[in-house]
């Protein structure tokens, strides 16, 4: 499994947008060792952290 950091801009589409490369990522094996971000890409981050998939970020 290989880390990466993972930086998230903001803007309301952009942090939609950032939930299936998120996923691709994800699928693909790469997952974050640090995440940072602003505005919507914070919150995105933030539920990332707690844990949650992009998928239940998208519906939630």
């Amino acid at each position: 499994m290989e880390q990466r950091p993972f930086v998230l801009s903001g803007g309301g589409i952009r942090g939609a947008a950032h939930l299936g490369v998120l996923r691709a990522f994800l699928e693909a094996g790469i997952r974050p060792s640090a995440i940072s971000g602003t505005s919507a890409g914070a919150l995105v981050g933030a539920l990332l952290a707690d844990g949650r998939t992009p998928q239940e970020v998208l519906h939630w």
